[in-house]
């Protein structure tokens, strides 16, 4: 395997990556869609894109899993605002930001949980 080197925030340094088993999960906190997406949105999960295809390249067994925040308390004002069900809202916002990653030709996490 190749000596890939991450930055630890526990430590504040970067240390070589290794893995259990050959086993990798990553999780990573997805959008709350209140509103559309941007171009800060494309980097941060474009920059996870390269890294799980990266690691499987590698021949690491990789389980990529992102979040859908789609009730909170933004949500619930945006949709007060806009005089929108909170629920059309953040479905119509979350279609965007899956036709955007697909435009990006990021790859699709294996789960997506949503908090609903």
């Amino acid at each position: 395997m190749s000596r890939l080197k991450l930055f630890n925030t526990e430590i504040g340094k970067k240390k070589v990556f290794t893995s259990t088993n050959n086993k990798v999960g990553i999780y990573i906190c997805g959008i709350t869609p209140y509103d559309v997406t941007h171009l800060g949105h494309a980097f941060l999960y474009t920059s996870f894109d390269v890294l799980v295809r990266y690691l499987r390249y590698l021949g690491y067994s990789v389980t990529y899993v992102q979040n859908i925040t789609d009730i909170d308390d933004e949500i619930l004002k945006k949709a007060k605002e806009l005089k929108k069900n909170w629920r059309v809202l953040g479905e119509e916002n979350a279609q965007g930001f899956f036709e955007d990653q697909r435009w990006l030709n990021n790859i699709s996490p294996d789960h997506m949980p949503r908090a609903t």
